[in-house]
């Protein structure tokens, strides 16, 4: 789900009811091109539905230093979508 220039920091259940999850995903991410293609790939998943992206925003600084992310400027992002567990 996540691209080479990017991460996740943590995945969150909102809500869960009868197979359909609320879910809110956050990470780091090299560029918005990277958070974009997050979300492509989610959104052709078949198990989520409901993706959009709630924020994204540019942090600089050395202080978060990950492989494959630029040296310490990246963009921080959450995703939020619906994930249907039963889903086939």
């Amino acid at each position: 789900m996540v691209t080479e220039r990017s991460c996740l920091t943590s995945v969150s259940i909102k809500s869960a009811d009868k197979g359909l999850t609320d879910l809110e995903i956050t990470g780091l991410a090299d560029s918005h091109q990277e958070i974009t293609e997050i979300i492509s790939f989610l959104e052709k998943a078949p198990e989520f539905r409901d993706v959009s992206l709630a924020y994204a925003s540019a942090k600089k600084g050395s202080e978060i230093k990950l492989a494959g992310l630029s040296s310490g400027n990246y963009m921080n992002f959450k995703i939020l979508a619906k994930y249907y567990a039963d889903k086939e």
